[in-house]
């Protein structure tokens, strides 16, 4: 990843740790027409922190955090637990990878529960998990 913006290579380490599969289409930002559940919505997010561990002696910004807010979308509750839980074996506890950039492990922040929705007329249920990881320069 050689990007010249940090959002954009952090983004980079979550598509490629959720590279879609048989029963697993994963969709960053929106959800093409057309697309039927089961699949994970995701929104990825970033910031450098202020008065961040990993922050210079002389203040200057070094460890950014990106989280990716993941909604696991399912015809019902248990294919959308379903979904959370692929999501969670690919990303949970895992060291991601970006050139220049020392990586910490990936945590959980939250696992809400789902939400059901039935506005198009079928039942839709949305799991949302959120996840977290901070890199500085390496």
């Amino acid at each position: 990843m050689t990007s010249l913006s940090i959002e954009a290579d952090h983004a980079d380490a979550w598509l490629a740790l959720l590279e879609p599969e048989p029963g697993l289409m994963i969709y960053d930002g929106a959800v093409p027409n057309g697309a039927t559940a089961p699949y994970a919505l995701l929104y990825i997010a970033g910031t450098f922190a202020p008065g961040a561990p990993g922050n210079a002696l002389d203040g200057a910004s070094r460890e950014f955090t990106s989280r990716v807010i993941v909604h696991c979308v399912g015809a019902d509750q248990v294919a959308a637990r379903a979904i959370a839980g692929k999501v969670r074996s690919r990303l949970l506890d895992v060291r991601p990878v970006i050139t220049g950039r020392s990586c910490g492990m990936i945590r959980q922040d939250a696992a809400l529960d789902p939400v059901r929705d039935e506005t198009t007329g079928s039942l839709v249920m949305d799991m949302v998990t959120i996840y977290r990881f901070a890199s500085e320069p390496s």
